[in-house]
């Protein structure tokens, strides 16, 4: 999980990925109802069993608010292999 929102971007003065801890969930493709959820760590790892098949993962805070957001990112799970997944937050900060 990393947040790519910072209040004030500047020329010559980046504003660079972070990561955030945030409530992972995980859906089947074009359904609202979660597979399972779980919340990452400081570093924006988390780690998750599941079934072979085709979801749709989306992070939201970790505290329920509405902010940072990230939009569902589709993954395929494969039997017998670690799935590798990078989700980007949104902090509504323009």
């Amino acid at each position: 999980m990393v947040d790519g929102g910072c209040p004030v971007v500047t020329v010559g003065d980046p504003c660079p990925s972070r990561p955030v801890s945030a409530e992972i969930v995980v859906t089947e493709p074009g359904s609202d109802d979660p597979v399972a959820t779980v919340v990452s760590d400081a570093d924006g790892g988390f780690a998750l069993l599941l079934a072979p098949g085709t979801y749709a993962v989306s992070g939201r805070a970790a505290d329920g608010g509405p902010l940072p957001f990230a939009k569902p990112v589709e993954v395929t799970v494969v039997d017998g292999a670690y799935t590798r997944l990078r989700v980007s937050f949104d902090s509504g900060i323009r």
